[in-house]
């Protein structure tokens, strides 16, 4: 890592300070230029900002998004997909005050390389992100997309001190005496930052990423941390139930998913997860990670169609609750449900048999097919998995499948157990058991 520093030093595209980390360099030019500098070079806390970067870069695994020039502090990023980026800058913030181990992150402008040497200075407060010396304290918005909410709970987490009663609220409405609870110090912080691994990637992005990473790793005071992010106005009141009667049923082909409906007001749609393995196949192998599958942005839609199964494999799933304020409950009970050969869904069993299990005369069998193929693959097996009769037959009757017991391939099929597998060209595929009795 290369550290430009020098006074009066003046970086190219005009920013205060900065981290270019696809060339791993960090600008430190402080109030020399640009419009909205509040600190200048000689502050500790702006180099430990964007040395925080740095250290994110090169141990948190994927890259966190590139920094705009203008940070938000104590409002929303416009963009609230921004969200990234917020918990990027809330964590070089949290850095700084953790190395610096104080709260008051201070910041100064000297005179240095300026026309007027108006010293002045300007603080934040990292615990209580609304209190600070260069904002209207009555716009902090907090949330997910703002840095200072995340630097907040990332530092009363990293706090082993309680705070009793809670510090000061600008817009009033919150009147309990919750301590903070969090004792897990600096480096379970980092280990939720960097080893939790959620759905689409091996970091936490969010701070919802975060609640949940905190709880895989069981962490403990779950209702502290609950309070942390409330008073921060990161969650605006609690999660969601976890959903209830979670059923699967397969539906030809597919597995069709039901639920009963959450009642909460401010409910906004469902989760859907799933993992899976092969089965019928020994030794038994693991089961996947959960993934999310689906999400549901319906509040009333409390089913779901997996088109994406296969025969042969075993499905678990459960399903979460989320609110408008992006708060997902814990997972409903989990389901298993195993896909079994020969349907579709669109019209239920592909293969129709007219024949019984237990057949006394060697006769014709009739298999009534739906949907379009013209080729079947067909084997008999006996009980010990030996093929006794393999061909394949093209249709010539519609979608009636004829198969002569009496030729002289099955004329040899003595008393027993034997098994009918069938594959269309359409890869349908169903295997039927029938017992010969002469």
């Amino acid at each position: 890592m290369v550290a430009k520093w020098e006074p009066y030093y003046k970086h190219l595209t005009q920013i205060a300070m900065g981290y270019g980390q696809t060339v791993d360099t960090i600008y430190i030019s402080g109030d020399t230029v640009g419009t909205y500098s509040w600190h200048d070079e000689w502050d500790d806390y702006p180099i430990l900002h964007e040395f925080g970067h740095h250290v994110m870069i090169k141990c948190a695994k994927p890259y966190p998004p590139c920094s705009t020039r203008t940070h938000f502090w104590y409002v929303k990023y416009p963009n609230l997909g921004d969200k990234e980026l917020a918990y990027a800058e809330g964590w070089a913030n949290f850095f700084a005050a953790g190395v610096s181990d104080s709260v008051c992150q201070i910041n100064t402008k000297k005179g240095i390389g300026r026309t007027t040497a108006n010293d002045t200075t300007y603080y934040h407060n990292v615990e209580n992100p609304w209190h600070g010396s260069h904002f209207y304290t009555s716009e902090f918005e907090g949330g997910p997309w703002c840095e200072g909410a995340v630097a907040g709970v990332l530092w009363d987490i990293y706090d082993s001190s309680n705070e009793d009663p809670y510090p000061y609220y600008p817009s009033g409405g919150f009147t309990d005496t919750t301590s903070d609870l969090m004792t897990q110090m600096y480096r379970q912080v980092w280990n939720v930052f960097d080893d939790y691994e959620p759905i689409d990637t091996t970091s936490c992005q969010t701070i919802f990423d975060f609640r949940s990473g905190w709880y895989s790793f069981n962490y403990g005071y779950p209702d502290s941390l609950y309070e942390i992010l409330y008073h921060h106005y990161i969650l605006g009141d609690s999660a969601p139930a976890a959903p209830q009667s979670l059923s699967a049923n397969q539906e030809g082909r597919y597995v069709r998913l039901y639920w009963n409906k959450n009642s909460e007001s401010d409910l906004k749609g469902y989760r859907i997860y799933r993992r899976y393995k092969q089965a019928f196949v020994l030794p038994p192998p693991p089961w996947s990670p959960w993934a999310l599958r689906a999400e549901k942005t319906n509040p009333n839609d409390t089913t779901h169609l997996d088109n994406t199964v296969q025969q042969r494999y075993s499905y678990r799933y459960r399903v979460t609750a989320y609110d408008t304020l992006g708060n997902e409950s814990e997972p409903s009970d989990s389901v298993q449900i195993t896909i079994q050969y020969g349907q579709n869904p669109e019209s239920g069993e592909v293969f129709s048999f007219n024949f019984p299990s237990i057949v006394t005369n060697i006769k014709e069998m009739e298999i009534s097919l739906s949907g379009d193929c013209k080729n079947i693959a067909l084997k008999i097996c006996d009980c010990c998995g030996r093929i006794l009769n393999e061909r394949t037959i093209k249709l010539s009757d519609g979608n009636l499948l004829k198969i002569n017991l009496r030729d002289a391939k099955n004329n040899h099929l003595s008393n027993g157990v034997y098994f009918l597998h069938l594959k269309t060209d359409n890869g349908d595929e169903v295997m039927r058991k029938f017992v010969v009795i002469r």
